[in-house]
């Protein structure tokens, strides 16, 4: 969300805007709160050196503010992978809290060029989160349970972002939730298929998005090739207060994302360690 960690979004002109928040060959600044690396994402800076560069896209159950990064699903994942090829590889965690299908779209359509990984595995969040750009350019997260929480006094908006939730609720629709995946996700399915990047998807392991998802799969609007057949589980959560993905999710999670790329995409896999060598 906007208030959670402000950035400093000063604009003089719609080049200005265009430059922060849709960077033409470059990664969009993510808002994690400190320590994080150039990108505003909870990991060291990025480096190429590596046999297979895996890039994860979430929000923040991929995020998993609560956990070391070896301990969440994309590095349980990436620490299988070096183990079973001998090889370094490179741990992307791009999950950011509040993280939608738009926040996806934007930091793959500015940043994949730029960053090139290998492998780009995707978990879905809530569909019906939205990002909107206030008319001052500044960038705001959408959504009912927000405008909820905004309405109980458990979330303390800027005013000019109040405005913004009390509005929402009017123009909130499940369908256009629906309509809004389907456009994103064809994006997303273009950018990575058109550069022949290695990647799959699934959603968090809520019944809700994962029968929103599965209706645009079976209406053939969401590629099931590149589901992995599997989503993000919640098996435990973080405490009694918050459902996250606790670390038993985690571990499954990764482990069931390292054996499909091993099933589904070992040769390539291999051919990019023997290049690396």
């Amino acid at each position: 969300m906007e208030e959670r960690f402000r950035l400093n979004e000063e604009f003089n002109n719609f080049s200005d805007f265009l430059d922060f928040h849709y960077p033409f060959g470059k990664v969009p600044k993510g808002w994690t709160k400190p320590p994080h690396n150039q990108y505003g994402f909870p990991l060291p800076e990025i480096n190429q050196d590596n046999a297979i560069n895996i890039l994860t896209l979430g929000d923040s159950c991929t995020e998993g503010e609560h956990y070391e990064a070896q301990q969440k699903y994309p590095g349980v994942a990436a620490n299988l992978l070096s183990d079973h090829y001998g090889c370094k590889v490179g741990n992307w965690n791009f999950g950011l809290g509040g993280g939608s299908y738009d926040f996806i779209t934007r930091t793959l359509m500015c940043g994949l060029d730029h960053l090139r990984p290998d492998v780009v595995i995707i978990t879905f969040p809530t569909v019906t989160r939205r990002e909107l750009f206030k008319k001052n350019g500044r960038r705001i997260r959408l959504d009912m349970s927000t405008v909820i929480s905004v309405g109980m006094g458990l979330v303390n908006p800027i005013e000019e972002s109040r405005y913004y939730y009390n509005l929402w609720p009017a123009i909130d629709s499940h369908f256009d939730d629906t309509v809004n995946v389907i456009k994103n996700f064809k994006v997303i399915e273009w950018a990575l298929n058109s550069r022949n990047v290695i990647w799959g998807y699934a959603v968090v392991g809520y019944s809700e998005v994962q029968e929103a998802v599965e209706t645009c799969r079976d209406s053939n609007w969401m590629s099931g090739e590149k589901y992995m057949g599997f989503d993000f589980d919640v098996l435990d959560q973080v405490s009694e207060t918050d459902v996250h993905p606790g670390l038993e999710s985690h571990k499954s999670y990764g482990e069931r994302i390292a054996n499909w790329l091993i099933d589904n995409h070992g040769s390539q896999l291999e051919v990019l360690v023997q290049e690396s060598e």
